[in-house]
């Protein structure tokens, strides 16, 4: 996935939020939200804070944090370990500060394109 285009590359970056949404799709929310706070680190850094992608990549991590924070998600064993050390009321403050900064940041003019 990161061959071609290259690691730092925001098309690696939307390939990964899209295995993300693949991963949250399966019910594997615990490992969609690792790769969906790497696409939005990468997207911030690379296309900016106001661009659809990052915003995109934004929505998408709170989706997946408000689920873990209402406990609906499906995991493999491993999951149960991470997800025991924050409560979902963690879960819940973290996806509401995660769709208000998506929604204060989509009132501005957003950039569309690279």
């Amino acid at each position: 996935m990161e061959a071609t285009p290259g690691p730092w590359h925001p098309d690696t970056y939307n390939a990964i939020n899209n295995l993300a949404l693949l991963l949250a799709k399966q019910g594997r929310v615990v490992e969609s939200e690792a790769l969906y706070r790497r696409a939005l680190e990468g997207l911030q850094t690379q296309r900016g804070p106001d661009h659809f992608d990052t915003l995109n990549a934004l929505w998408n991590l709170g989706l997946v944090v408000d689920s873990l924070g209402t406990g609906n998600q499906q995991t493999s064993d491993g999951a149960a370990g991470v997800r025991a050390s924050r409560s979902p009321s963690d879960y819940d403050r973290e996806a509401e500060e995660v769709f208000s900064k998506a929604v204060d940041v989509s009132d501005c003019d957003l950039v569309v394109g690279g």
